[in-house]
């Protein structure tokens, strides 16, 4: 994860390699119980309006490599609140 957050957008600045930010809508209301931004493993898909919408996938926590079978990325979120449903945010695919 961190290295498509970080690692991955800063090699593409050095190499001047333009890079549109991808975004979806999410499918579902998440609440946050903390300040810090959110990285929320999620599954990809498209509706009817041909929109990327985006389902949290929940883990078993930081070790859990069998859910990566299940996901097409991460959705970052901003800390403390609500995500509301439809929200557009900004999403990093493997």
């Amino acid at each position: 994860m961190c290295y498509t957050r970080y690692i991955q957008p800063w090699i593409e600045r050095c190499i001047h390699k333009e890079s549109t930010p991808f975004t979806a809508k999410l499918a579902e209301e998440v609440s946050l119980n903390s300040d810090l931004t959110q990285f929320l493993t999620t599954r990809l898909f498209q509706n009817e309006s041909a929109e990327w919408m985006a389902v949290p996938v929940k883990g078993h926590g930081s070790g859990d490599l069998s859910v990566l079978a299940d996901i097409d990325g991460f959705i970052e979120l901003p800390g403390s609140g609500i995500c509301y449903k439809g929200g557009v945010y900004p999403v990093y695919k493997f």
